[in-house]
């Protein structure tokens, strides 16, 4: 086998003060890649190149370096002998050891967690853990017209096809995750163990802990994303204008002008909080309709 070189970090770090710009590949995106590596169609070595393809190299004078890609991204090690020779089965090795030995790590709110594949950003709201991203669990996907309240439907903002192949490359999907009926939030499994789908009450929480009335929580919430959809993001939420499937006439509609996402809770009929392009407003309501929104997760 030839011998490659790979960057490799032995532990997980936070950014360089003075690389602010730089991400640090910890051990969550070490896995990810090397999965990545492993479901790609193209040759392994091939990938490895790309993924290596370091164009510059900086020492910071801190015992850190800087390594920039032919893409343009980079990565600050922890110090200047954070690149070693690895074969395939050596970086796989390494890899599982470090996964197996941070599981003793407890958890903290910032940090991505795994769910399915996919390393979800997440954030601290008031004194709870939110995923800062939408759900975006694929097992299927669903077309906009089969709708249904009795069987969970899974749905990509403006796609009509029912490939998940290519609805994993769409760009609506990149930006918003995927949308779900409240049967698929009620039986299927959207986030990981130890977190869970936020009730009403959950959003309520939220909302006051932070110190913000519905009528203006948009401005905290919202990541801006047009001239309409604006907010400082204080908290990192993120909230984006990801639209809805709309259940009575089974089409989408509103992507990125509204952002809809379901709580577990359903008090006759499944409850959602509504944000809109034209104002600040955390609106809540309910529908007897099938519709798709968008999912959070929150840690229990």
């Amino acid at each position: 086998m030839r011998r490659i070189f790979f960057l490799f970090l032995l532990f997980p770090f936070a950014l360089s003060a003075q690389e602010e710009s730089c991400t640090v590949l910890g051990v969550q995106e070490l896995s990810q890649l090397y999965q990545d590596l492993l479901t790609a169609n193209t040759d392994l070595q091939e990938q490895f190149d790309l993924l290596r393809g370091i164009s510059d190299t900086e020492d910071n004078g801190d015992g850190t370096v800087t390594f920039t890609f032919t893409d343009g991204s980079q990565f600050t090690t922890s110090s200047s002998t954070d690149t070693l020779g690895l074969t395939i089965t050596e970086l796989q090795l390494r890899i599982d050891s470090l996964i197996n030995s941070s599981q003793n790590q407890p958890f903290e709110c910032g940090q991505k967690v795994e769910f399915a594949g996919y390393h979800y950003s997440t954030t601290e709201m008031g004194d709870r853990c939110w995923y800062a991203e939408n759900v975006r669990y694929l097992p299927f996907i669903n077309a906009p017209n089969d709708v249904s309240t009795e069987e969970p439907k899974i749905y990509v903002q403006g796609l009509s096809a029912t490939n998940i192949s290519q609805a994993e490359t769409s760009t609506y999907y990149a930006r918003f995750g995927a949308l779900y009926n409240f049967t698929a939030v009620d039986e299927l499994t959207l986030c990981p163990s130890g977190w869970s789908v936020p009730s009403e009450d959950d959003w309520n929480t939220m909302a006051n802990e932070l110190g913000v009335v519905w009528l203006i929580a948009g401005t905290v919430l919202k990541q801006r994303y047009s001239d309409s959809w604006t907010g400082t993001n204080n908290q990192k939420f993120s909230a984006l204008p990801g639209g809805l499937l709309d259940g009575y006439y089974g089409s989408f509609d509103q992507a990125e002008a509204h952002g809809v996402w379901w709580t577990s809770t359903n008090n006759g009929e499944p409850r959602f909080r509504r944000m809109y392009d034209s104002n600040d407003q955390l609106y809540s309501g309910g529908t007897p309709y099938p519709s798709g929104f968008s999912v959070r997760c929150i840690k229990d």
